[in-house]
């Protein structure tokens, strides 16, 4: 059994407070000493859209549905939504992978 894929966010040492992408420096506290942790990819959906008419890179996977997901633990992370079940708020994802061009790729969690 393999590992399920989990996030990097980056934390600033002295507030702990993370930050889903890497600047120069924490947002909350202006601290620019950030390291990444690795973070479970489970979370439940905040928001969702489906986009039709996409930028011109991606014209040829329209539509696809996008997602904001409350990652456990408060993170909030926007990312692609497969699948058709699960498009609606409060929704159980989870992350399948991230993908370098599209970012993280979320599927819905069956209930149990």
């Amino acid at each position: 059994m393999t590992n399920p894929p989990r996030l990097t966010v980056y934390r600033s040492r002295l507030d702990g407070q993370p930050v889903t992408v890497r600047g120069d420096a924490c947002p909350m506290c202006g601290r620019p000493d950030l390291e990444p942790h690795e973070i479970p990819g489970d979370g439940r959906i905040v928001v969702w859209t489906t986009i039709h008419i996409p930028p011109a890179r991606y014209a040829d996977e329209a539509p696809y549905t996008v997602a904001m997901v409350e990652l456990e633990g408060g993170v909030r992370i926007m990312g692609r939504l497969i699948g058709e079940a699960g498009r609606e708020l409060g929704a159980r994802v989870r992350l399948q992978c991230v993908d370098p061009e599209r970012g993280p790729i979320f599927e819905p969690v069956n209930p149990p």
